[in-house]
């Protein structure tokens, strides 16, 4: 007897076919019609699994040659990494190497310490202390007022010996002008000559007092748009007040200039039935000075009383304890008083000082 067996390994359905006539597996006789076909199945099951099979195996060796070259790849990717890490120990030795023979050849005695640390050389104040520059020379924060208000100033006198700003004393401060001692303001100093100069400031303006060595040299007043006008004044024949003075009142107007001039202008009454001396008041006190001179204009140009005609006119002259004064050759008869044609305007170049 033959028989043939499909195992169920190879895909087959593990059933025994056999030649003879066995009732449950025989193909003889009558078995062959309900044998035949199915046994015929099972042998094409088992080629579709054997084909199975062998396309498994083959991307099963694909997949063996893929991993192979990664393998391969990552080996040339260790080998560059170890490459690498060699080159970069070889610089930390290098690194290393710099940094002993430069402690080596570093003196001890120049290493300044945080302060209280324990070790010699530590910090001191200037450790813990601002500085001004950003990215140029640096300077201490407050040297010298920088960044603070400088150091306080209480005799005015006393010469700069360094490039500083101050702050004055105030009531306490002394031989200021004008009132700098409430202000703040900046000393220069050259140590070559011994020149200085203080700026000082107040709110009547901005002054220069300047030394040569410790001897006071000059007292210098900035001018500027606020203080060219305003009230002129002078101590000892020197200017300490504004450069023009304009002012006017009952008797006039007039123009003080700091180098001590003088001008006045006044409409005056006169009185052209008098021909005795007639005094008036100017509108500011003033000297003769070395060349004073005043004058006299019609008011009313087309029809003066004639009495007041320049010809009529005897005496002009000034009188420093009253005035200025007038007197006419031969008194007139009035006509219309308190009007321009009885009236002269007076004109004066003096000295105030």
């Amino acid at each position: 007897m033959n028989s043939v067996t499909f195992p169920e390994a190879l895909g087959g359905n593990g059933q025994t076919y056999t030649d003879d006539a066995d009732p449950n597996t025989g193909l003889d006789g009558l078995g062959y019609t309900v044998r035949f076909i199915p046994c015929l199945q099972q042998a094409v099951i088992m080629g579709l699994s054997a084909q199975s099979n062998a396309q498994a195996c083959a991307d099963y060796v694909q997949q063996c040659q893929t991993l192979r070259e990664e393998v391969g790849n990552d080996r040339l990717a260790v080998a560059a990494d170890r490459q690498h890490v060699d080159q970069q120990r070889q610089a930390v030795d290098t690194a290393a190497a710099s940094a002993a023979q430069s402690a080596a050849s570093v003196n001890a005695d120049n290493i300044v310490h945080k302060p209280g640390s324990g070790l010699p050389n530590a910090a001191g104040a200037a450790y813990n202390r601002e500085v001004e520059g950003g990215d140029g020379p640096l300077m201490a924060k407050g040297f010298g007022g920088l960044g603070g208000q400088g150091y306080q100033l209480s005799d005015f006198n006393a010469a700069p010996s360094a490039n500083q700003f101050y702050y004055g004393a105030g009531a306490s401060g002394s031989n200021d002008l004008l009132g700098a001692k409430y202000w703040p303001g900046v000393d220069l100093y050259r140590l070559s000559s011994g020149h200085s100069i203080r700026l000082m400031f107040s709110n009547l303006g901005a002054f220069i007092r300047g030394w040569v060595a410790e001897d006071l040299s000059f007292d210098f007043r900035i001018f500027h748009d606020k203080n060219v006008i305003g009230t002129v004044s002078q101590s000892g024949g020197v200017p300490t007040g504004a450069i023009i003075e304009r002012g006017s009142n009952a008797n006039g107007e007039y123009v003080k200039f700091a180098d001590g001039s003088l001008f006045f202008s006044s409409v005056k009454d006169v009185n052209v039935a008098d021909s005795g001396v007639q005094f008036f008041t100017p509108p500011v006190v003033y000297i003769p000075g070395s060349a004073p001179a005043i004058t006299v204009a019609h008011v009313s140009t087309s029809s003066p009383n004639p009495a007041l005609y320049f010809e009529n006119i005897r005496a002009l002259f000034l009188d420093p304890t009253a005035g200025y004064a007038l007197r006419l050759k031969t008194a007139g008869v009035s006509s219309a008083p308190g009007t321009n044609s009885e009236r002269l305007i007076f004109s004066g170049w003096l000295k105030w000082y």
